[in-house]
């Protein structure tokens, strides 16, 4: 690895990212900043390949669950309370894989949570649970796959109307 200055003043940059048994790469620039960057990005990249897909994650949801909880749900306060949230997901979606959750699943959990009753905003906060879940397993590098429930929207919560007590109701309550 080695950036040289060449007789005409060019820079000439010699790398092995894989060592010295490697593919070697040589390239010429016109300025050091330029040879520099390249180095710096041969070296980052040579390991990426985007042309290959990436595997997908065929772990059902229950087991992601199981590997969440382990490692951070039950140190949560609330924890009980999300793991509640996350299988209540599992058992009407019938436990996906997780490359399977789309926003199709998603919007059919919350259609059917809105045929039974339930508010949007509870609604809402059983899938900010449900992305804090693959947020947290992402985070740990515990999953790999794309978030499932980023760039969700959430639904239109309905917002209570407010009532305000009249001089004569605030007399008479104190």
């Amino acid at each position: 690895m080695s950036i040289k200055r060449l007789d005409d003043g060019r820079y000439e940059v010699d790398v092995r990212p894989n060592g010295r048994n490697g593919k070697r790469i040589r390239r010429k620039f016109e300025k050091k900043s330029e040879a520099v960057a390249y180095e710096k990005h041969v070296q980052f990249n040579h390991h990426n390949k985007e042309w290959l897909a990436k595997p997908v994650d065929k772990r059902q949801l229950s087991e992601l669950k199981d590997i969440w909880w382990k490692y951070t749900g039950k140190h949560e306060e609330h924890g009980i309370s999300y793991l509640r949230k996350i299988e209540r997901f599992i058992e009407m979606t019938a436990n996906p894989s997780a490359f399977q959750i789309s926003r199709t699943i998603i919007a059919q959990y919350c259609a059917a949570r809105r045929a039974q009753g339930i508010k949007a905003s509870t609604i809402n906060r059983e899938l900010t649970t449900l992305g804090g879940m693959f947020t947290s397993l992402v985070e740990a590098e515990l999953f790999m796959g794309e978030h499932p429930f980023r760039g969700i929207k959430r639904l239109k919560e309905q917002t209570p109307e407010t009532g305000y007590l009249s001089k004569r109701p605030i007399l008479n309550v104190a």
